[in-house]
């Protein structure tokens, strides 16, 4: 059974970058906050690293890159996170 309090129906669908993106790691913070790593276009031809955090609720937490979301250009034109940690400091790795 899903969740109803977390996105009011149990799922969240974020929009990043302008294309397609997808999330291939999850890490849960002590906070209970909620990181995901992937990938998404940041350009129409580039597609870079994507980090997302959510609250709790599942809610972008804007604490985090002021919108809850960070694109990362590595250089390269296919990037992509494949996992994700958080250290007991809160870094995110």
């Amino acid at each position: 059974m899903l969740d109803a309090t977390f996105d009011l129906d149990g799922r969240a669908m974020i929009p990043v970058g302008v294309g397609d993106a997808a999330a291939r790691g999850v890490a849960l913070s002590t906070d209970g906050k909620i990181v995901l790593v992937g990938s998404a276009f940041s350009t129409a031809a580039n597609e870079d690293v994507a980090l997302v955090r959510l609250g709790g609720t599942g809610a972008l937490d804007t604490s985090f890159d002021g919108d809850g979301i960070k694109l990362q250009d590595l250089g390269g034109a296919n990037e992509s996170g494949d996992g994700v940690a958080i250290t007991s400091s809160g870094f995110i790795v």
